[in-house]
């Protein structure tokens, strides 16, 4: 997408060791048909959305990412950015094929989240910054603290921005 927040997550994980793909539906000018197909020919256990920038296209997101699941159903589903962040109760009561939506920014909590889910792993709702389905409906866990300095961070990784030479 526009910004770099994947760009981020993506080097703070491969930073700690996890393999890391991103894929750019926005960039390759995917439909969600499309970009469904290309995830599933993806080996991974999380699949990290990026959700902003689709308002008009809500209701296709989630369809497909429903499909994608049916398909998929041991995947974890996560979304993060300004959208989800600010509608996780709507986007958790109404799409059950969301796991977990990070809220705010979400460098620290992506990797913690893949710490958590990962084998032999604690419960995701220790995890500081998410949203996440309880046993009384939607849960939330205490806000992170904002990355500072912001230097702590690597160099984003923007593979899908290369430039032919």
């Amino acid at each position: 997408s526009a910004c770099l927040s994947i760009g981020y997550v993506a080097a703070q994980l491969a930073g700690q060791g996890h393999s890391v793909e991103v894929y750019d539906a926005y960039g390759q000018d995917a439909s969600f048909d499309q970009c469904r197909e290309q995830l599933l020919q993806r080996d991974c256990d999380l699949l990290g959305v990026h959700g902003v920038y689709f308002w008009e296209h809500t209701p296709q997101l989630f369809a497909m990412l429903q499909k994608y699941k049916a398909f998929r159903p041991g995947i974890k589903v996560v979304l993060f950015g300004i959208f989800p962040t600010f509608a996780f109760k709507e986007i958790l009561s109404q799409h059950p094929c969301v796991d977990a939506i990070i809220l705010g920014e979400p460098e620290m909590t992506f990797c913690e989240l893949a710490a958590a889910y990962g084998p032999g792993a604690g419960r995701i709702d220790a995890t500081a910054g998410i949203a996440c389905r309880g046993r009384n409906g939607v849960k939330q866990t205490d806000l992170r603290e904002p990355v500072d300095p912001l230097d702590r961070l690597p160099f984003p990784l923007r593979e899908s921005l290369a430039c032919p030479r």
